[in-house]
C-alpha cells in the first residue's frame, strides 16, 4: 500500500565531506480523506 501512495518531497539536504557526497530526503505521504475517516472509528 505505501508504495502506491503519493509522496511529496519536502526537504533535500546535500553534503560533501571526506566520506563522499550524501543527499538526505524528507518526504510526506498524502493521506486521503477516506483513509483518515477510517482511522477515527
Amino acid at each position: 500500500e505505501i508504495d502506491n501512495a503519493e509522496w511529496t518531497l519536502t526537504r533535500v539536504v546535500h553534503s560533501l565531506n571526506d566520506s563522499g557526497y550524501m543527499s538526505a530526503l524528507e518526504l510526506e505521504v498524502k493521506v486521503s480523506d477516506l483513509d483518515m475517516a477510517g482511522e477515527e472509528n
